[in-house]
């Protein structure tokens, strides 16, 4: 039983070794990836920004809190990709 406890313990650990994404084979999707969140959210905060300058009062603000929001979080995903792929 001791033979079979080992062996299931190897071949575990063997398995989590193969999915870690710190292996060379996922940085260049990873960066790829990271790249496309920051121009999405330059993007987005950008045309945002033209888009609620086109209106007056109240409705500016509340478009540009949203614009913002949205870009943010894009932003904020691109900094986390590179922790949690």
């Amino acid at each position: 039983m001791n033979q079979n406890t080992t062996a299931e313990n190897s071949t575990n650990t063997d398995l989590l070794q193969e999915n870690d994404p710190s292996n060379g084979g996922y940085d260049k999707p990873v960066k790829k990836t990271r790249n496309i969140l920051f121009v999405l959210a330059a993007v987005q905060l950008l045309l945002g920004t033209l888009m609620a300058m086109q209106q007056y009062g109240v409705a500016r603000i509340v478009s540009m809190a949203i614009y913002i929001g949205v870009a943010t979080v894009f932003f904020l995903l691109a900094l986390l990709i590179k922790n949690k792929p």
